[in-house]
């Protein structure tokens, strides 16, 4: 199939304006009716700014598959790998094709995801009066709480690797990067590869940089794989930095590109489908 066109044609109504709406949504919360035609309208533009963001999530898989279109036209990848992770895909932004339930799954998520936004808020309410009623307690005798610490969040990329999820934190990669077929054992096994070797001539293999830092075609880099069992093709590779070593880690597959939010818990990053182990890389 022509992606490329679908790309051209399509690519110009695909904005992300995500950032746009809530900011928006923000500026529309502060608006006080006066009176009960007011908040009538106001519940309309509300309605309204929702279905927008249904849209954009729309938007959001049309360019996650474009972002794979490499991927998808590779002949040497079955039509059932393709398939699968196609269904994936779609399954991680709540789809269901020639059905309602996208629309009704969002509308949900938005939802409960308002909830657990108020609901978080009202925790760190009880905490913060906690906290002040424990410092006063502790003034009058002498003691200090340390209880009453808040949940600590980072930006985590979630990957899969040898079937099972992972989180890596988001602030230490430099690029993305995506195959078009699965990497060589040879690459998998060796401590130390040059990053020209990662990438070749095709410069499409990298998928997203989130760093303006420009690696060197001959910039050395720690191989995470050479100390793990390699069981399962890999189609992806996270690039980061540690101080002054730069590392790379395969994978099977990349969830997402886009940074997600989690509670930083040392070892895993706690979000509301569960807690995923973290990898340092």
């Amino acid at each position: 199939m022509d992606y490329k066109t679908i790309e051209d044609t399509l690519g110009p109504y695909l904005d992300d304006n995500l950032a746009g709406i809530e900011k928006t949504r923000k500026a529309i919360g502060k608006i006080e009716p006066e009176d009960a035609f007011d908040k009538k309208a106001l519940s309309v533009f509300n309605s309204i700014l929702k279905n927008i963001e249904i849209n954009e999530s729309f938007k959001r898989i049309a360019r996650n598959i474009i972002s794979n279109a490499d991927y998808f036209s590779d002949k040497n990848i079955h039509q059932t790998t393709k398939s699968e992770y196609l269904k994936q895909l779609l399954s991680d932004n709540n789809y269901v094709e020639n059905n309602k339930s996208f629309s009704l799954s969002i509308l949900q998520t938005y939802v409960e995801n308002i909830l657990n936004k108020q609901l978080y808020e009202i925790n760190i309410k009880i905490e913060e009066n906690q906290r002040i009623l424990h410092n006063m307690d502790s003034s009058a005798s002498g003691r200090y709480s340390r209880n009453t610490r808040k949940p600590r969040h980072a930006k985590y990329l979630f990957v899969e690797n040898e079937g099972a999820k992972y989180a890596v934190r988001y602030t230490g990669i430099l690029e993305i990067l995506k195959f078009g077929k699965a990497v060589s054992p040879k690459h998998l096994g060796t401590e130390t590869i040059l990053y020209n070797k990662v990438i070749g001539i095709n410069r499409r293999n990298v998928v997203k940089k989130t760093d303006e830092t420009r690696l060197d075609k001959n910039q050395l880099l720690r191989n995470k794989n050479s100390s793990l069992n390699n069981t399962t093709d890999k189609y992806f590779a996270v690039i980061t930095r540690n101080r002054k070593d730069y590392y790379i880690f395969f994978v099977d597959n990349v969830l997402y590109t886009d940074p997600v939010e989690a509670e930083d818990k040392g070892e895993y990053a706690g979000t509301f489908e569960g807690d995923y182990r973290t990898i340092e890389v």
